[in-house]
């Protein structure tokens, strides 16, 4: 019988880290993460089979729940998910949880969701990525999905949504102005990305809040691939009210072929200014500014399929890929 073992600091890892189920995963993230409980699955070789970190304190809100989350999951068979998510459970319900919900690195800034539903089209740059067997492997053994989400593809940039001429005119009229951001200033551009995300953000679906170092730490590590007219910032009398966050699909280069294609990753508004069509407006500049570059596609990327920006991406792209995330009532 396979047995689990339950690690709470990074350095009891060395054991397993030449693995398989350990390449490609950062062993650092236990701590950065602020992981309360990291299990691993092995035989009676001591060969690792399965892992997955487990989280109930700091755990992002949700009804009248107390959440578990389970996260940096990896798993070689249908045997070991079992096992895994078994235990996993076990140890919520010990930390008098009362709803399990993975995969998910702790909360929502970080990698979460299952690709559910892959489609035809290759996986694209910072998009998650998965074994499709997973989210099966996850509803037999007494998962739900709680959320779903979506990417889209735009195949033709020179799309006009109509009714964007009369939100330019309007929004000029008002004196928001839209820009590229400022590379020579990107953490000053970043701390101004910070402070709106925080404002845009509080009301989503397992919102956590996250300092300004750990958000500027996400973005500062992809600064070598960021073009600014891909970066759009709204600004209105000097306040930045709304961003546009796009970057190419590196993905493209590594398999060889030619980059065509960007990635919208993120569209955020200032509360105060939703309603007026700024989100479209963003969405539609940032196509035309990336067709005038030479681009011919835009994936609007992880869409939450009870956000309203998924209205907005309906009037240019069709769907190509779902994912989920799924919960379990302990």
């Amino acid at each position: 019988m396979p047995k689990i073992v339950q690690i709470t600091h990074a350095n009891q890892l060395q054991p397993y880290t030449g693995s398989e189920i350990y390449q490609g995963f950062d062993v650092g993230s236990l701590s950065a993460h602020e992981v309360d409980y990291h299990v691993v699955l092995v035989d009676e070789n001591n060969i690792p089979h399965g892992r997955c970190s487990l989280w109930w304190q700091a755990v992002p809100g949700y009804t009248d729940e107390s959440l578990g989350i389970i996260g940096h999951f990896y798993s070689d068979s249908a045997d070991t998910t079992a096992c895994l998510l078994e235990n996993a459970c076990n140890v919520l319900r010990q930390a008098d949880c009362s709803l399990a919900v993975g995969p998910m690195d702790g909360n929502t800034w970080r990698s979460y969701r299952f690709i559910s539903d892959r489609g035809d089209e290759t996986s694209f740059f910072l998009e998650v990525n998965n074994f499709d067997a997973w989210p099966k492997e996850f509803m037999a053994n007494g998962f739900t999905e709680m959320a779903s989400y979506s990417s889209a593809l735009t195949e033709d940039l020179t799309i006009k949504d109509a009714r964007l001429t009369d939100v330019y005119k309007k929004l000029d009229a008002q004196g928001i102005t839209v820009r590229s951001l400022d590379m020579d200033k990107f953490e000053a551009e970043l701390s101004r990305i910070y402070e709106l995300s925080i404002a845009s953000f509080q009301d989503n679906f397992l919102y956590t809040p996250v300092d300004r170092d750990s958000f500027l730490a996400m973005y500062v590590k992809v600064k070598a691939y960021v073009q600014a007219d891909l970066t759009l910032l709204a600004e209105h009398e000097g306040k930045l009210v709304g961003y546009l966050f796009g970057i190419p699909d590196l993905l493209q280069k590594q398999r060889g072929e030619d980059i065509d294609t960007f990635i919208i990753k993120t569209v955020a508004v200032d509360p105060k200014y939703r309603g007026g069509g700024l989100g479209g407006l963003l969405v539609g500049e940032a196509q035309s500014r990336a067709s005038a570059m030479g681009y011919k596609r835009a994936i609007h990327a992880l869409m939450y399929d009870a956000n309203k920006s998924l209205n907005i991406s309906s009037h240019y792209a069709k769907i190509i890929r779902r994912y989920s995330l799924y919960c379990q009532r302990l």
